[in-house]
């Protein structure tokens, strides 16, 4: 699905562009209003899926260093036609390239942690010493079928 433009709108005093897109079949679509007084921004998102409809508005203020940075957003969410849900955020602070501390986003499990990394497409348990133990795609098969227990993956391969 490719987006085009399609409309033009005033809201607010404000000059906007809508551009959309549709699924094939006609029960699917994505709007979204375009601020061109601002950079382009995304001020206004709407889905619909089958009975969903999701409308998510943005707020900007702008940012010396960064741009236009987001300061809130509300989601409204609506199933054939009555509200279900309303999300409003409001960021209450924010920093731009500001230097992160070296080991802020690794993670340390404790031992006998089972671990679905998706990212390096690997399993495996964390020893007492911190090493990991793979789990083979055998063992995970094994698992998933039930004819291996969590006790069992525990054991070094090859061990009784």
């Amino acid at each position: 699905m490719l987006f085009r433009s399609t409309t033009n709108a005033i809201i607010n005093d404000r000059h906007y562009v809508k551009i959309e897109r549709r699924s094939p079949q006609g029960d699917a679509y994505e709007d979204l209003w375009i601020d061109p007084r601002r950079d382009d921004l995304i001020v206004q998102r709407d889905t619909k899926t089958g009975d969903r409809l999701t409308v998510t508005s943005i707020e900007y203020r702008p940012d010396k260093t960064a741009g236009w940075v987001p300061t809130a957003w509300t989601v409204r969410s609506n199933l054939s036609g009555t509200p279900r849900m309303i999300w409003e955020t409001t960021v209450v602070d924010s920093s731009i390239n500001h230097p992160i501390p070296p080991g802020t986003f690794e993670l340390a499990f404790p031992p006998r942690t089972f671990v679905a990394d998706a990212v390096l497409n690997e399993h495996y348990l964390v020893r007492s010493d911190g090493s990991k133990r793979l789990i083979t795609n055998q063992e995970l098969e094994l698992q998933r079928q039930r004819k291996l227990r969590f006790s069992d993956l525990l054991k070094e391969p090859g061990s009784k």
